[in-house]
Protein backbone atom coordinates (compact mmCIF):
# COMPACT_ATOMS: atom_id res chain seq x y z
CA UNK A 1 0.00 0.00 0.00
CA UNK A 2 2.96 2.31 0.61
CA UNK A 3 6.19 2.48 -1.32
CA UNK A 4 9.26 4.67 -0.89
CA UNK A 5 11.74 4.81 -3.75
CA UNK A 6 15.32 6.08 -3.34
CA UNK A 7 14.51 8.57 -0.57
CA UNK A 8 17.27 10.92 0.49
CA UNK A 9 17.40 13.69 3.09
CA UNK A 10 20.23 15.76 4.48
CA UNK A 11 20.52 18.42 7.18
CA UNK A 12 23.41 20.90 7.16
CA UNK A 13 25.61 18.49 5.24
CA UNK A 14 24.62 15.43 7.30
CA UNK A 15 23.07 12.66 5.20
CA UNK A 16 20.13 11.48 7.32
CA UNK A 17 18.61 9.26 4.61
CA UNK A 18 20.46 7.83 1.65
CA UNK A 19 18.75 5.92 -1.18
CA UNK A 20 16.10 4.37 1.09
CA UNK A 21 13.71 2.08 -0.76
CA UNK A 22 11.03 0.08 1.05
CA UNK A 23 7.51 -1.25 0.75
CA UNK A 24 4.74 -1.51 3.34
CA UNK A 25 2.29 -4.30 2.63
CA UNK A 26 -1.37 -3.68 3.42
CA UNK A 27 -2.40 -5.26 6.72
CA UNK A 28 1.08 -6.01 8.02
CA UNK A 29 2.74 -5.01 11.27
CA UNK A 30 6.14 -3.74 10.21
CA UNK A 31 8.96 -2.88 12.60
CA UNK A 32 11.74 -0.38 11.88
CA UNK A 33 14.83 -0.76 14.05
CA UNK A 34 18.40 0.48 14.11
CA UNK A 35 20.94 2.09 16.43
CA UNK A 36 20.63 5.73 17.46
CA UNK A 37 21.18 8.05 14.50
CA UNK A 38 20.17 5.39 11.96
CA UNK A 39 17.56 7.68 10.39
CA UNK A 40 14.40 5.98 11.65
CA UNK A 41 12.50 9.04 12.85
CA UNK A 42 13.67 11.04 9.84
CA UNK A 43 12.17 8.31 7.66
CA UNK A 44 8.84 8.64 9.49
CA UNK A 45 8.96 12.43 9.16
CA UNK A 46 9.53 12.17 5.42
CA UNK A 47 6.88 9.50 4.88
CA UNK A 48 4.27 11.51 6.80
CA UNK A 49 5.13 14.83 5.19
CA UNK A 50 6.77 16.73 8.05
CA UNK A 51 9.98 16.85 6.02
CA UNK A 52 10.22 17.08 2.25
CA UNK A 53 12.75 14.61 0.81
CA UNK A 54 15.72 15.91 -1.14
CA UNK A 55 15.28 13.06 -3.59
CA UNK A 56 13.10 10.06 -4.28
CA UNK A 57 9.36 9.39 -4.35
CA UNK A 58 6.61 8.19 -2.01
CA UNK A 59 3.60 6.30 -3.36
CA UNK A 60 0.40 5.53 -1.45
CA UNK A 61 -1.86 3.03 -3.22
CA UNK A 62 0.05 3.92 -6.39
CA UNK A 63 -0.53 7.67 -6.02
CA UNK A 64 2.51 9.94 -5.81
CA UNK A 65 2.25 11.83 -2.50
CA UNK A 66 5.86 13.01 -2.32
CA UNK A 67 4.96 16.72 -2.22
CA UNK A 68 1.68 16.55 -0.32
CA UNK A 69 1.44 18.40 2.99
CA UNK A 70 0.81 16.38 6.18
CA UNK A 71 -2.91 17.26 6.42
CA UNK A 72 -3.45 16.00 2.86
CA UNK A 73 -1.76 12.70 3.75
CA UNK A 74 -3.98 12.37 6.82
CA UNK A 75 -7.05 12.70 4.60
CA UNK A 76 -5.63 9.93 2.40
CA UNK A 77 -5.34 7.56 5.35
CA UNK A 78 -2.01 8.19 7.13
CA UNK A 79 -1.65 9.00 10.84
CA UNK A 80 1.16 8.93 13.38
CA UNK A 81 2.33 9.35 16.95
CA UNK A 82 5.58 10.99 17.98
CA UNK A 83 8.71 9.88 19.79
CA UNK A 84 8.26 12.58 22.42
CA UNK A 85 4.86 12.58 24.07
CA UNK A 86 2.66 15.19 22.39
CA UNK A 87 -0.62 15.75 24.21
CA UNK A 88 -2.58 18.95 24.71
CA UNK A 89 -2.05 19.49 28.41
CA UNK A 90 -4.92 21.95 28.93
CA UNK A 91 -7.50 19.72 27.23
CA UNK A 92 -9.46 16.76 28.53
CA UNK A 93 -8.70 13.25 27.35
CA UNK A 94 -11.82 13.34 25.17
CA UNK A 95 -10.89 16.70 23.63
CA UNK A 96 -7.40 15.42 22.83
CA UNK A 97 -8.87 12.53 20.88
CA UNK A 98 -11.42 14.72 19.11
CA UNK A 99 -8.59 16.85 17.70
CA UNK A 100 -7.47 13.85 15.67
CA UNK A 101 -10.85 13.61 13.97
CA UNK A 102 -11.12 17.23 12.87
CA UNK A 103 -9.27 16.46 9.64
CA UNK A 104 -12.38 14.56 8.53
CA UNK A 105 -14.91 17.31 9.23
CA UNK A 106 -16.76 18.65 6.19
CA UNK A 107 -18.01 21.87 7.74
CA UNK A 108 -16.33 24.72 5.92
CA UNK A 109 -15.26 28.09 7.28
CA UNK A 110 -18.75 29.58 7.05
CA UNK A 111 -20.39 26.73 8.96
CA UNK A 112 -17.71 26.83 11.64
CA UNK A 113 -17.91 30.59 11.97
CA UNK A 114 -21.69 30.67 12.42
CA UNK A 115 -21.97 27.39 14.35
CA UNK A 116 -24.58 25.99 11.97
CA UNK A 117 -26.70 22.89 12.72
CA UNK A 118 -24.56 20.89 10.28
CA UNK A 119 -21.42 21.90 12.14
CA UNK A 120 -22.94 21.01 15.53
CA UNK A 121 -24.08 17.63 14.19
CA UNK A 122 -20.57 16.85 12.98
CA UNK A 123 -19.12 17.79 16.36
CA UNK A 124 -21.60 15.53 18.17
CA UNK A 125 -20.73 12.63 15.88
CA UNK A 126 -17.02 13.28 16.39
CA UNK A 127 -17.51 13.29 20.17
CA UNK A 128 -19.38 9.97 20.05
CA UNK A 129 -16.65 8.39 17.92
CA UNK A 130 -13.97 9.67 20.30
CA UNK A 131 -15.76 8.12 23.28
CA UNK A 132 -15.98 4.78 21.47
CA UNK A 133 -12.26 4.91 20.74
CA UNK A 134 -11.50 5.64 24.38
CA UNK A 135 -13.59 2.64 25.40
CA UNK A 136 -11.67 0.48 22.92
CA UNK A 137 -8.39 1.64 24.47
CA UNK A 138 -9.56 1.20 28.05
CA UNK A 139 -9.82 4.93 28.79
CA UNK A 140 -13.58 5.43 28.95
CA UNK A 141 -13.60 6.20 32.68
CA UNK A 142 -11.06 9.04 32.33
CA UNK A 143 -12.57 10.68 29.22
CA UNK A 144 -13.39 13.93 31.02
CA UNK A 145 -10.19 14.21 33.06
CA UNK A 146 -7.35 16.53 32.10
CA UNK A 147 -4.98 14.51 29.93
CA UNK A 148 -1.97 15.80 31.86
CA UNK A 149 -3.23 14.07 35.03
CA UNK A 150 -3.08 10.56 33.51
CA UNK A 151 -0.23 8.13 34.03
CA UNK A 152 2.49 8.17 31.40
CA UNK A 153 1.30 4.88 29.91
CA UNK A 154 -2.26 6.14 29.58
CA UNK A 155 -1.07 9.41 28.02
CA UNK A 156 0.60 7.27 25.36
CA UNK A 157 -2.74 5.55 24.80
CA UNK A 158 -4.43 8.93 24.41
CA UNK A 159 -1.91 9.79 21.70
CA UNK A 160 -2.67 6.54 19.87
CA UNK A 161 -6.42 7.16 20.20
CA UNK A 162 -5.98 10.65 18.74
CA UNK A 163 -4.17 9.22 15.72
CA UNK A 164 -6.88 6.59 15.28
CA UNK A 165 -9.57 9.30 15.35
CA UNK A 166 -8.43 10.26 11.85
CA UNK A 167 -9.52 6.77 10.73
CA UNK A 168 -6.19 5.92 9.10
CA UNK A 169 -5.45 2.95 6.91
CA UNK A 170 -1.80 3.02 8.03
CA UNK A 171 -0.54 4.30 11.37
CA UNK A 172 3.07 5.12 12.22
CA UNK A 173 4.06 4.64 15.87
CA UNK A 174 7.35 6.27 16.84
CA UNK A 175 8.71 4.55 19.95
CA UNK A 176 5.32 4.12 21.66
CA UNK A 177 6.85 2.11 24.53
CA UNK A 178 9.52 4.71 25.36
CA UNK A 179 9.54 5.38 29.10
CA UNK A 180 7.17 2.54 29.94
CA UNK A 181 7.76 -0.12 32.57
CA UNK A 182 7.70 -3.82 31.55
CA UNK A 183 4.03 -4.30 32.49
CA UNK A 184 2.95 -1.21 30.50
CA UNK A 185 5.04 -2.38 27.55
CA UNK A 186 3.43 -5.82 27.58
CA UNK A 187 -0.04 -4.27 27.71
CA UNK A 188 0.87 -1.91 24.86
CA UNK A 189 2.06 -4.83 22.71
CA UNK A 190 -1.25 -6.61 23.21
CA UNK A 191 -3.14 -3.39 22.44
CA UNK A 192 -1.32 -2.78 19.15
CA UNK A 193 -1.96 -6.33 17.94
CA UNK A 194 -5.62 -6.11 18.93
CA UNK A 195 -6.17 -2.72 17.28
CA UNK A 196 -4.52 -3.92 14.09
CA UNK A 197 -6.88 -6.89 13.96
CA UNK A 198 -10.08 -5.14 15.02
CA UNK A 199 -9.63 -2.03 12.86
CA UNK A 200 -7.94 -3.65 9.87
CA UNK A 201 -4.90 -1.40 10.27
CA UNK A 202 -1.51 -1.44 8.70
CA UNK A 203 1.02 -0.59 11.43
CA UNK A 204 4.60 0.65 11.08
CA UNK A 205 6.45 0.91 14.37
CA UNK A 206 9.83 2.26 15.47
CA UNK A 207 10.91 0.80 18.78
CA UNK A 208 14.10 0.19 20.74
CA UNK A 209 12.49 -2.54 22.83
CA UNK A 210 13.62 -5.59 20.88
CA UNK A 211 11.34 -7.94 22.78
CA UNK A 212 8.31 -5.92 21.67
CA UNK A 213 9.49 -5.79 18.05
CA UNK A 214 10.39 -9.47 17.84
CA UNK A 215 7.15 -10.54 19.51
CA UNK A 216 4.58 -8.64 17.45
CA UNK A 217 6.10 -7.66 14.09
CA UNK A 218 5.62 -9.83 11.03
CA UNK A 219 8.50 -8.19 9.20
CA UNK A 220 11.38 -5.95 10.28
CA UNK A 221 13.42 -3.34 8.43
CA UNK A 222 16.87 -2.63 9.88
CA UNK A 223 18.43 0.78 9.27
CA UNK A 224 21.98 1.97 9.82
CA UNK A 225 23.61 5.28 8.88
CA UNK A 226 20.56 6.44 6.94
CA UNK A 227 20.29 3.31 4.80
CA UNK A 228 18.24 0.12 4.81
CA UNK A 229 20.66 -2.53 6.00
CA UNK A 230 18.39 -5.54 5.66
CA UNK A 231 14.75 -6.63 5.94
CA UNK A 232 12.98 -9.85 6.75
CA UNK A 233 11.08 -11.82 9.36
CA UNK A 234 12.15 -11.54 13.01
CA UNK A 235 13.73 -14.99 12.75
CA UNK A 236 15.87 -13.93 9.78
CA UNK A 237 16.81 -10.50 11.14
CA UNK A 238 17.95 -11.69 14.57
CA UNK A 239 20.45 -14.07 12.92
CA UNK A 240 21.86 -11.57 10.41
CA UNK A 241 25.50 -10.77 11.30
CA UNK A 242 25.14 -7.31 9.73
CA UNK A 243 22.50 -6.46 12.32
CA UNK A 244 24.73 -7.54 15.19
CA UNK A 245 27.58 -5.48 13.74
CA UNK A 246 25.38 -2.39 13.36
CA UNK A 247 24.33 -2.58 17.01
CA UNK A 248 27.45 -3.91 18.65
CA UNK A 249 30.28 -3.11 16.24
CA UNK A 250 32.84 -5.64 15.05
CA UNK A 251 36.30 -6.60 16.23
CA UNK A 252 39.20 -5.50 14.10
Amino acid sequence: MLKAVSLSKHFMGIQALSDVTLEVVQGELLGVIGPNGAGKTTLFNVLTGLFAPDGGRILLHGRDITRLRPHRRIRLGMARTFQNLEIFRDMSVLENVMVGGHSRLRAGFGRSLFNTPAKRAEERHLREEARMLLERLGLRDVADEQAVNLSYGNQRRVEIARALAAKPAVIFLDEPAAGMNPKETEELSELIVRLKSELGLTVVIIEHDMNLIMDICQRIIVMAEGRVLTAGTPQVVRKDPRVLEAYLGSEE
